[in-house]
């Protein structure tokens, strides 16, 4: 069982025509579940993918009607412990930045 959300916020015209101020959240619930058939024989607790929940956050800022963009996002803010499909642990907290430029019409 998994559940994904998002919400973005969008303001038109901020600082001048053409810009635009975009905040979004999202989180991400993943329940337990083993990535091994019952039928191997198993251990209960063995090969489980524990229950997790997480959370991202992004800002983004679009000046000139989208010719230049500065985004800034974190990842996993609530620094919860993650992992992958095999039980592994993912990185905690991220935060990364971007710069983009659009060079022609």
């Amino acid at each position: 069982m998994f559940a994904d959300s998002d919400v973005t916020f969008y303001w038109r015209d901020l600082g001048r025509k053409g810009n635009r101020l975009t905040v979004s959240y999202d989180n991400q619930y993943l329940h337990s579940f083993t990535y091994y058939s019952s039928r191997i024989g198993s251990n209960k607790g063995d090969y489980v993918v524990p229950s997790q929940f997480s959370h991202n956050l992004s800002l983004s800022y679009s000046l000139q009607k989208g010719r230049y963009n500065v985004s800034l996002e974190c990842r996993n803010f609530t620094d919860e412990k993650l992992y992958d499909n095999f039980s592994l642990q993912k990185a905690g907290r991220a935060f990364y930045g971007k710069l983009r430029v659009c060079f022609g019409d």
